[in-house]
């Protein structure tokens, strides 16, 4: 991560040169936030999992219902508040950096929430078919744009169209 993250000055560089519109970046490269900054151009982030993780992801850092829970249950449900439907979890279930003090890839995290946080629109695997509630959680109540990228097997290919052939 460390040396692809080298790559901002030149990539900046370029987009400077180039008079690009916007950049658009795996989640994994948080770093382009501020190349985005610098250059004062959108910047689009994809994220490959669905809104509704997004969404739960959101909960978690905003309410931290896990905080609430007994520490040493690993198995006691708690409600994730706010989603437009019920969704329990325990801290058996959650990634490492909501269980306690993240030690490794600290940095990263952080630089990934910031990028989050202040890029144009997040670009998520999915569509409107099936995230609707999501899609309008994410845009009205975290106050944050989304466009949803489907992935191509969800859609019907005509009959007639042997391009796949």
């Amino acid at each position: 991560m460390k040396a692809v993250g080298m790559l901002s000055t030149p990539i900046l560089n370029l987009v400077r040169d180039q008079l690009a519109d916007c950049i658009v970046v795996d989640f994994l490269h948080p770093w382009a936030a501020n190349v985005a900054f610098e250059g004062n151009i959108p910047l689009i982030m994809f994220n490959p999992w669905s809104l509704f993780h997004v969404c739960c992801e959101d909960s978690l850092n905003r309410f931290k219902p896990h905080e609430n829970v007994n520490v040493g249950s690993d198995w006691e449900p708690f409600l994730l508040p706010g989603l437009p439907d019920h969704v329990e979890l325990t801290r058996s279930r959650l990634p490492d950096h909501f269980r306690g003090p993240v030690i490794v890839g600290k940095d990263f995290i952080s630089s990934f929430k910031h990028a989050m946080d202040t890029c144009y629109c997040l670009m998520v695997n999915s569509s409107c078919e099936f995230e609707s509630k999501y899609v309008h959680y994410y845009n009205n109540v975290v106050g944050r744009k989304c466009c949803l990228v489907a992935p191509p097997h969800c859609y019907p290919v005509p009959k007639d169209d042997n391009i796949f052939e």
